[in-house]
């Protein structure tokens, strides 16, 4: 059993991947600016809109500040809901600065829209109008406590394996940057190389066991 895939050579310089996320210019900001614009840059594909997961997060504890602010936390367990509710809001209400409008720039660079189901109006206002605990739960380890509603909904639909994954960074997963090294002290290649998974490959493009 292996996985067909598709080598593409892509020529896309560090200045540019800076220009699309402007104004912000952390290293954070430019791993996952590199993600972005990778993953939505399949050259077969034909689709013109890329669905993200931003707002998940922000919306049901996914980050480890969270957490954290529920173990710093010395009050009852109303004190410790109120400090995950103190700091989901901060995140919420600087979201488009933060994030969606990087992430907008950078796929539609590559010619497509950008989507996130997680931020659509109606479904915000329900999950906004819960109480933190029905929504996340750090008296649970890492992996089901964060983005608990989310995962429960996941188990119930059938993803019984996925819904025990710890969260993941996109910069992380896609190896776009490395925990081991300073962001700053990889290279960015003029000449990149993307693995482009794809449905259709030609009988000249070579087959790579995985």
């Amino acid at each position: 059993m292996y996985q067909r895939w598709n080598l593409l050579e892509v020529n896309v310089t560090r200045s540019r991947i800076k220009h699309l996320i402007y104004p912000l210019d952390t290293v954070l900001d430019e791993s996952l600016g590199c993600a972005f614009w990778f993953a939505s840059h399949c050259f077969q594909s034909t689709a013109r809109v890329a669905l993200i997961g931003s707002g998940a997060d922000e919306l049901f504890g996914g980050y480890t500040r969270y957490r954290n602010s529920f173990k710093r936390c010395l009050g009852n367990d109303l004190d410790h809901q109120l400090a995950v509710q103190n700091e989901l809001e901060v995140d919420w209400q600087r979201i488009s600065a933060r994030n969606l409008a990087r992430d907008d720039r950078v796929i539609a660079d590559n010619g497509k829209t950008a989507r996130s189901p997680f931020i659509e109006e109606n479904f915000v206002k329900l999950i906004r109008s819960l109480e933190v605990y029905q929504k996340c739960c750090f008296a649970f380890p890492e992996g089901v406590g964060d983005k608990l509603l989310l995962r429960l909904y996941g188990y119930q639909i059938g993803l019984r394996d996925v819904v025990y994954l710890r969260k993941r960074a996109i910069q992380f997963g896609s190896r776009i940057a490395s925990k081991m090294l300073p962001i700053n002290l990889i290279i960015y290649s003029l000449s990149l190389l993307m693995l482009c998974l794809c449905h259709d490959i030609s009988s000249t493009n070579k087959k790579f066991n995985r």
